[in-house]
């Protein structure tokens, strides 16, 4: 993805990556100074964020099926397209303050080093999502160039 996306805007990988590991930086920063906290509030508010994203996604997903007009205007909106972006980043970096408190609580547990493989894999994942939703704001903003 990030190859074919250069052709289109050179340099578009190498700073979605500084981003990507700026936000993971400054949450780890957060979340080690105890600011942020995996809070039973906050997991709630973020399964309840990403439900809404995923629950959202469907429904444009129908529309489009039924109202390729409507959908199209909402590909089309400028601002619209910014705001998820970023609200989508913010989703993703709350993510990882959650990964830090998985990581966090196996590690109190004393659970086998086999599970180490579930807690790597939910930083992949968190970091290929912030990653993502950074290709997506800078493609977003350099379109509307």
């Amino acid at each position: 993805l990030t190859f074919m996306l250069e052709l289109y805007f050179p340099g578009i990988g190498a700073t979605a990556m500084l981003g990507t590991g700026a936000i993971f930086l400054v949450m780890l920063f957060l979340y080690n100074t105890g600011l942020l906290r995996g809070s039973t509030f906050l997991r709630k508010i973020v399964i309840g964020s990403l439900l809404a994203s995923l629950l959202g996604t469907l429904l444009i997903s129908i529309l489009s099926l039924t109202s390729p007009a409507f959908v199209a205007s909402l590909a089309t909106n400028f601002e619209l397209a910014v705001f998820l972006a970023i609200f989508s980043i913010v989703l993703g970096a709350f993510m990882l303050t959650l990964d830090f408190d998985n990581a966090d609580r196996t590690i109190a547990m004393g659970l086998p080093k086999e599970y180490e493989w579930s807690v790597a894999l939910g930083f992949m994942v968190t970091l290929v999502y912030i990653y993502v939703n950074i290709l997506r704001l800078l493609i977003v903003l350099n379109r509307n160039r």
